[in-house]
């Protein structure tokens, strides 16, 4: 399935991924949104090193008190790597759809770095996730050393 990006009138950018545009374009006019453009998104996925470096973005915001979801938001919006921004804005919206977070992840991760999507503890509490992410940085480091 591809990934689509939606290009509201006002100028917000969300990004979906789905069967197809018109999958995406019922989605979206089902919400309310009717003055938008549609159209097919080639992210840029994650490798290990950037992988890496997201999963140390997300353990630092940890470390501050923010959830997974808050620091993922905030990403979406301030983070100064636009790739890491363009994909924390993707996965929050395929949270929003119900897509847990190693899932959407690992849509956004090039297939030999994948597995290290489902280590991420994200659906326990926020030491959980820290610990995990604590193990995926430590291994992922390893591997790339």
């Amino acid at each position: 399935m591809p990934w689509f990006k939606i290009t509201h009138i006002n100028g917000k950018v969300d990004y979906k991924y789905g069967d197809s545009e018109q999958e995406i374009l019922f989605h979206t006019i089902s919400k309310g949104y009717w003055q938008i453009a549609i159209s097919e998104w080639t992210p840029k996925k994650f490798d290990y090193k950037s992988l890496q470096i997201f999963y140390e973005e997300i353990q630092s915001a940890l470390q501050s008190g923010l959830q997974l979801n808050q620091a993922i938001a905030h990403f979406a919006l301030s983070s100064s790597n636009s790739r890491i921004a363009s994909i924390s804005q993707a996965i929050l919206g395929e949270l929003e759809r119900g897509t847990t977070f190693n899932d959407a992840l690992s849509k956004l991760t090039q297939n030999s770095a994948e597995p290290y999507t489902q280590l991420l503890n994200s659906q326990g509490t926020r030491e959980d996730c820290e610990k995990s992410l604590s193990v995926s940085i430590h291994q992922l480091k390893s591997l790339l050393e």
